[in-house]
């Protein structure tokens, strides 16, 4: 035979491009990620960039690692990035950065026994040889800095050094490869560092290390809660309009400066149509590229300023972010909305004077995503397309708040529902409200605003009290249907249980991948409602205060709604509560990856959970007296296919004798949290489920 047919043949192999784009897959799993750069040098050189584009939010999100883990794991990762900052550029291995200085700059070295560490840590190589710090392009969500660095130096006067090692830190990672930079987080003070001379604190920038070589700057994460009032800043660096013409006196001048500067410094193309002439125009009178800075966080508060004073003086962006502002931001109908796709504003408390006027909102054409407190059930009511169908079974209250026909009393509302009150009192209730003729000028600001394309909103963040919460929220997936990605609902406060309408969802949501429900009217959301949303991959209803089922009455009988198992019942009647046959919907879900069901009015208890598995229990043998699966009735359901994370922190009716069989059966499953109650079970868990599986035992208010 010929020796070429017997020798063996080289095994196939991937080539280096394709293995990168497989292990982008894994960049929120940095335990696998690290493990593999174990493997081999290659491995090693694909991972690295992953790993590090933006570190301190792969610690931040982890899900299993504790919040001492989380502080060790950051004050391990700002001494190595620290490290790098300060090590010579010739001992360090990394791609060449063309658009970096070709030195590095001088940082202070009174900083260096700041990250040390405790005396107990490994001293790291010296010199470093890889450039980690050279693939930290997203300086953006760097964690709260006092905690990791009182693991840092434990020794030392936490409240006195952090804020300089804070700064120290911030600037020399900057300094490092700033035309790399992508995201970059700041205050203001240290924005003033970037603009300006500051010798006093024995700082001084190499040329080319400032401003000018930020040229990769897309996104700025501004913190205004330290700003000072006045400062003794020298004269700017540059020479141009802008340094000669602002002679500024206060830090809170600091991020105009330089994001006007930015902008006028750095441009890209193709030329936007949306550029306002009168600011962006050049000599030819044609309208100038976009810049490249386009997204802006504003964290807060600060006493005498508001982002509206800063967003209205520059471009208009594409980012606004102020989601983490602590009071209250007038005006924000100023914010320049031609280009305008996420705009965020602070839901996770009640700020009475943060308004986005509905006038506002309907011109910014380009939005994809809006955070925001409802001002009212009509909040996306303009954007409804009457002519398309929502369903067949829809309740009479919906049907009117659809075509703006809305009653002020709730309770009137409840009673037509039940066939309580007649239809002449819908109709006098609406004609009367029709009788008020509108202005003239509001019929001509509606024309306009109609001749307005709808924006094509992908996800939608709302807050607010049930009677307009609940509308806005129907409202919104009626409307954005064929493109709403995300939905997420927080209920403020608590209201009487007959003011709290059934939200509903009675037409097709294809593209609906995350619903996040907080709040005492998720007890009247109907869980059949989901079939309508085959592509959910994370589902999280949280039931915020104990609510037990009603009792309604047929005929003369009192019946609980809970005997209504065995019936058939259609989308707009009665609804079926916390029943098998609502969690069988769910277990239908094939793509469904998180499901979090917290609250104890969820009544989750065995038959909840072989529901969700498949599977049924059978009592064992004399000698095992636990229950085990009866294998003949095992019938997997697609959601245990797909399963990755399970939380129902405030449960406490299924068994152990469940549960064990309901992880072995999600094959998929990666967390399950669970409340402090379950912590005796947690070995037979792990045993039944293997290395993949964590549990949680986790601290929760039971209600």
């Amino acid at each position: 035979m010929d020796a070429a047919t017997t020798s063996p043949k080289a095994a196939p192999t991937l080539p280096p491009e394709c293995i990168e784009m497989i292990l982008q897959y894994l960049w929120d799993d940095p335990s696998t990620l690290h493990q593999l750069s174990l493997c081999s040098r290659t491995l090693f050189n694909l991972i690295i960039p992953i790993l590090y584009k933006s570190p301190f939010r792969l610690i931040a999100d982890h899900r299993t690692w504790s919040d001492a883990s989380k502080s060790l794991r950051t004050a391990r990762l700002i001494r190595l990035l620290y490290a790098c900052s300060v090590t010579p550029s010739s001992s360090l291995k990394g791609d060449a950065d063309p658009m970096s200085s070709s030195e590095l700059p001088v940082t202070p070295l009174t900083g260096d026994v700041l990250f040390k560490g405790p005396a107990d840590w490994p001293e790291l190589p010296s010199p470093l040889t890889t450039d980690y710090l050279f693939h930290y392009t997203h300086q953006g969500q760097i964690p709260k800095f006092f905690r990791a660095f009182q693991v840092l130096s434990p020794s030392r006067s936490s409240y006195g050094s952090a804020p300089h090692a804070s700064k120290t830190l911030a600037l020399a990672l900057f300094g490092h490869s700033p035309g790399r930079i992508q995201t970059l987080s700041m205050t203001a003070h240290q924005l003033g560092c970037v603009l300006f001379d500051e010798p006093g604190q024995g700082i001084s920038w190499k040329e080319g290390v400032g401003l000018g070589s930020l040229r990769m700057l897309r996104r700025l994460e501004l913190d205004i809660t330290a700003t000072h009032t006045s400062t003794s800043w020298r004269n700017a660096r540059g020479q141009g309009e802008w340094a000669s013409n602002q002679n500024p006196t206060a830090e809170a001048d600091f991020p105009l400066i330089f994001i006007q500067e930015h902008q006028r410094l750095f441009r890209q193309s193709p030329v936007d149509h949306f550029s306002n002439p009168t600011t962006t125009t050049g000599s030819s009178n044609e309208p100038l590229p976009p810049p490249v800075l386009q997204e802006l966080v504003i964290r807060g508060p600060h006493g005498e300023w508001t982002p509206a004073q800063l967003l209205s003086k520059i471009e208009p962006l594409e980012v606004v972010d102020l989601s983490a502002w602590n009071a209250g931001v007038p005006a924000l109908d100023q914010i320049p909305q031609q280009r305008l796709k996420s705009f965020r504003t602070n839901i996770a408390r009640r700020l009475e004077s943060v308004q986005v006027p509905l006038e506002y909102l309907r011109r910014c054409s380009q939005l994809e995503e809006i955070w925001m407190s409802t001002q009212g059930a009509n909040a996306f009511r303009w954007a409804i397309d009457l002519n398309r169908s929502i369903g067949d079974y829809v309740s009479e209250a919906r049907l009117r708040r659809r075509r703006g026909q809305v009653t002020h009393s709730p309770a009137l509302a409840e009673a037509q529902d039940q066939g309580m009150v007649g239809h002449d009192v819908v109709n006098t209730t609406t004609t009367a409200a029709a009788a008020v003729p509108p202005s003239s000028s509001a019929q001509s600001d509606d024309a306009s605003l109609a001749l307005l394309p709808v924006p094509p909103l992908t996800k939608i963040r709302l807050y607010g009290g049930p009677r307009d919460l609940i509308p806005s929220l129907e409202d919104a997936l009626d409307a954005f249907r064929d493109n709403i990605e995300e939905l997420s609902g927080f209920e403020d406060g608590y209201s009487r249980r007959e003011e709290y309408p059934r939200m509903q969802i009675t037409w097709s949501v294809p593209n609906l991948s995350y619903l996040d429900l907080q709040g005492r009217f998720v007890f009247f959301f109907d869980l059949r409602c989901l079939r309508h949303c085959p592509g959910l991959r994370t589902l999280k209803l949280h039931i915020e205060s104990n609510i037990a089922a009603p009792h309604r009455r047929r005929g003369n009988v009192d019946v609980n709604d809970d005997q209504q198992d065995g019936q058939d019942v259609q989308d707009g009647e009665d609804p079926v509560w916390m029943t098998g046959r609502d969690y069988s919907v769910i277990a239908e879900l094939s793509r469904l990856e998180e499901l979090q069901l917290r609250g104890t009015s969820w009544n989750i208890n065995n038959g909840t959970l072989q529901t969700l598995g498949g599977f049924s229990l059978a009592t064992a043998d004399y000698d095992h007296p636990d229950l085990v699966i009866n294998e003949t009735e095992y019938r997997p359901t697609p959601l245990a296919g797909s399963l990755k994370y399970f939380g129902m922190t405030e449960a406490h009716l299924p068994s152990r004798a469940a549960l064990v069989p309901f992880v072995a059966t999600m094959t998929k499953l990666k967390v399950i949290s669970l409340g402090t109650t379950y912590s005796f079970a947690i070995g037979s868990l792990q045993e039944a489920a293997g290395p993949r599986l964590t549990v949680e035992c986790t601290n929760s208010s039971v209600y």
